[in-house]
């Protein structure tokens, strides 16, 4: 059921301070209009803690010991940014956390909504004592919230060939702030009717190196031929989509020009050093140029392999 967070937020009355306080890596604010508010303007999920009664939280210690270890989580810190974090005493706001389907008994349940009351999801107590399933469930929570955001804020604009040039640029600019990867089909089909000037498209060949899909690498690889600013766009790929690239490593005597645009950029993005000049491929030693097309790929991949390590999981 949709929460009335308007009337919710004229009548809160809430007791102590407003401040924020530490629980945990994560910074609770202590003031739900005020979380509202902020979510409002930055567009962002809002997570509740709830609180239950004084006894509940007594007879359940262990619990909030438990949770408050895996906020601290690095993990669950980071992922926990993007939300706007909140405690909620139960008593206080009983009626507006019933609209939400918030049982009484609720103790230390993690509840996600958005600004306007619409419900995310939820997590049991125990369920948030474990920063491997808590960090999951931000992530999928979080994913959730942004594809719905798309699916009504960014998608009809992309797919309405009479937008306005400003409103699609403020499309490209919530895909690339949210990140949201499924949304490369709408940039691209954006860019197939758009041609190859303008605002729009500089913005567009930015999100496509943001969203590094594969898709995306490839229209950005295809582009870089004829079009400085897609081959700028390209070097700002992620290591992981750079190997979209490799094929083109991996068939060096298929096309010469596109192995060598592929050569550079993959060693631009990838950090490779010692990079051979155009020269050093007119040569006539085969295997001399086999080697340093095998040692790039295996270099790619390794780079491809650390960043997915250190970022894929929870993009």
């Amino acid at each position: 059921m949709k929460l009335s967070f308007l009337g919710l937020v004229a009548g809160l009355l809430v007791a102590g301070s407003a401040l924020a306080q530490q629980g945990g890596s994560i910074q609770w604010s202590l003031d739900l209009a005020q979380a509202v508010e902020k979510a409002k303007k930055s567009q962002l999920p809002i997570m509740m803690w709830i609180q239950g009664t004084r006894l509940d939280r007594q007879e359940t210690v262990d619990i909030e010991g438990n949770q408050v270890r895996a906020f601290r989580d690095p993990r669950v810190a980071s992922l926990a940014q993007r939300f706007v974090p909140v405690k909620v005493y139960y008593t206080r706001y009983k009626k507006e956390l019933s609209e939400l389907g918030v049982s009484e008994n609720a103790n230390f349940d993690l509840y996600f909504v958005t600004a306007d009351g619409q419900k995310l999801g939820e997590m049991s107590p125990s369920g948030a004592t474990n920063a491997d399933s808590l960090a999951e469930k931000l992530a999928l929570v979080f994913d959730a919230f942004r594809t719905r955001l798309y699916e009504k804020e960014a998608k009809p604009v992309l797919e309405n060939e009479k937008a306005e040039p400003k409103a699609q640029v403020a499309a490209l600019d919530l895909v690339s702030k949210y990140n949201i990867v499924t949304a490369d089909s709408g940039v691209l089909a954006l860019l197939k009717r758009g041609g190859g000037e303008g605002a729009v498209t500089k913005k567009a060949y930015e999100v496509l190196a943001r969203l590094s899909t594969r898709p995306a690498v490839e229209e950005l690889f295809a582009r870089s031929v004829n079009d400085k600013r897609a081959a700028e766009s390209l070097e700002k790929c992620t290591p992981a989509g750079a190997e979209a690239l490799l094929v083109h490593l991996e068939n060096r005597e298929a096309d010469q020009a596109k192995f060598l645009a592929a050569y550079k950029a993959v060693a631009k993005i990838s950090k490779i050093s010692s990079v051979k000049p155009d020269k050093f491929w007119d040569g006539k030693n085969e295997r001399l140029k086999d080697d340093e097309a095998k040692r790039v790929i295996d270099l790619a991949k390794k780079a491809a392999a650390r960043w997915r390590e250190r970022f894929e999981e929870y993009r």
